[in-house]
């Protein structure tokens, strides 16, 4: 008897190429709210719950027309998508800034 060994292109394996590092996720870096927002005030109560420090910083006018805003360490903002998927991480200690009007 004899045996034939047969080399088939495609059938070997190819060397697998690295894996790109995985992707560092944010962290929240501030929160904007409107003083008076009831979704603004259940995520500061979230928040709360969880253990984070406010630190509060009032201001007149805000620079967002939508709020809650939400900005990450990576420059992308949301209106807390990400935080509250969990994506994203949440430092002890967060600076808040609420602001009594809306920017135009």
């Amino acid at each position: 008897m004899m045996c034939v060994g047969l080399s088939t292109p495609g059938l070997a394996q190819q060397p697998s190429k690295p894996k790109a590092p995985a992707k560092a996720k944010p962290c929240v870096e501030k929160i904007h709210i409107i003083y008076g927002c009831h979704t603004c005030e259940a995520m500061l109560e979230w928040l709360k719950k969880g253990g984070v420090k406010i630190e509060m910083t009032d201001i007149q006018t805000g620079a967002y027309k939508l709020y809650p805003t939400v900005q990450y360490t990576d420059k992308s903002a949301d209106h807390g998508e990400l935080m509250y998927a969990h994506k994203a991480g949440i430092p002890e200690k967060l600076c808040v800034i609420r602001c009594n009007a809306v920017a135009e």
